[in-house]
């Protein structure tokens, strides 16, 4: 059971956010509220379209529904989807400001352990503070994350997406976040079983690495080759590069 339970636990490392005993309350509270959203609420919204909403769009359109435009609307003024869609909604929003909290009471302590691992990081950084953030990124809060990847500060998106993304996938992509990225790993490798053997690939690049979650794998998996991660946010950037050396991977983040 305590295996069990350990994998939906987030492994720790130096610049992880520390919640303290209220804060770890609320944050699983989180978890747990968008885990029954997932799992609890969602399962019934294919029954709810077959029994009541796809009935009465054919009634006032004189056809079924076509495509996903024509099921949205259909499913826009059922009572269970507007119900699910809000509870989805407040959940989503109540994860990230759960971290907030954390964040803000240790920032400058974050911040200080990022700037001693990025200098330790033999790999290289490369941000500019100039680089003008994409209007996709900018327009609106991904994932409802306030102040999105690209946030100006240091490390602090990055810490808010490292705590936030464990509690927004419920433990489910393991202790390091890393799970599409060893899946990605042992795709390549069994579908590729010559890679290794003659030193191949040469270079990896992972694009939008946010703080590198799924780019680590990469690294363990083909120890031989120089691994590039690039992404839009310089603060995710920062933090990532610091997370890696914390986890003694190497990686060039720009």
């Amino acid at each position: 059971m305590t295996a069990m339970l350990n994998t939906f636990q987030q492994g720790d490392h130096p610049v992880l956010p520390k919640p303290d005993h209220d804060e770890r309350a609320r944050q699983e509270f989180t978890k747990s509220l968008k885990g029954f959203v997932q799992s609890g609420l969602l399962p019934g919204l294919g029954p709810v379209f077959k029994a009541r909403a796809s009935k009465r769009f054919e009634r006032d359109h004189g056809r079924v529904p076509a495509n996903r435009h024509d099921i949205r609307k259909a499913m826009l003024p059922d009572p269970y989807f507007q119900h699910y869609a809000a509870t989805n909604r407040i959940a989503q929003e109540l994860i990230w400001d759960s971290v907030i909290d954390t964040i803000e009471r240790q920032l400058p302590e974050i911040e200080a352990r990022a700037r001693a691992l990025s200098a330790q990081n033999p790999a290289p950084l490369e941000t500019r503070d100039d680089f003008p953030t994409p209007r996709y990124v900018s327009a609106l809060d991904i994932h409802c994350m306030p102040g999105g990847y690209a946030e100006a500060g240091e490390v602090a998106a990055g810490a808010l997406y490292d705590r936030g993304v464990h509690l927004y996938g419920m433990g489910g992509l393991g202790p390091k976040e890393d799970r599409m990225g060893r899946i990605i790993s042992s795709f390549l490798q069994e579908r590729f079983p010559d890679l290794a053997a003659d030193g191949r690939p040469l270079r990896i690049l992972d694009l939008g690495c946010t703080v590198g979650h799924s780019t680590l794998p990469y690294a363990t998996a083909f120890p031989g080759a120089e691994i590039h991660a690039i992404d839009v946010g310089a603060p995710t950037l920062r933090y990532a590069h610091a997370r890696a050396e914390a986890m003694g991977v190497p990686v060039h983040f720009q």
